[in-house]
């Protein structure tokens, strides 16, 4: 699987690898549970409604992939999806106080995923 998702004591870190990495320009990213305000699911055009079309470091390839940096300020956000149209589930997390306001990745099994990192945070 290109992306991973650990789930630690103190933080959350997303791990990029292989071509993923190098498309997102970035390999891991770790948030603190403070800065997680939820984690839920999301079609993949409804996040792309709310993507910033600014590509600020990464990749946007039209229908076939977002990797990387979009926007600016308050509406930065870090995404790594492959798929780019259709109601196919996506995981989204939304933060606070952090260099990014969302992450947005195609993950296997997205619910489970959005479950335990609401539930680690809620309990931080």
């Amino acid at each position: 699987m290109p992306v991973e998702i650990d789930i630690s004591d103190d933080h959350i870190a997303v791990v990029l690898s292989g071509w993923s990495g190098f498309f997102a320009l970035k390999r891991r990213l770790e948030v603190p549970y403070p800065n997680v305000i939820n984690a839920h699911v999301e079609a993949i055009g409804q996040a792309r409604s709310e993507k910033s079309i600014l590509k600020n470091r990464g990749t946007d390839f039209i229908r076939l992939m977002t990797a990387g940096s979009f926007g600016r300020g308050d509406s930065k956000q870090f995404w790594y999806v492959k798929r780019t149209r259709g109601n196919d589930p996506i995981l989204v997390i939304d933060l606070k106080d952090f260099k990014y306001s969302r992450i947005v990745l195609e993950i296997s099994d997205p619910m489970s995923r959005a479950e335990l990192i609401s539930a680690a945070a809620a309990n931080r």
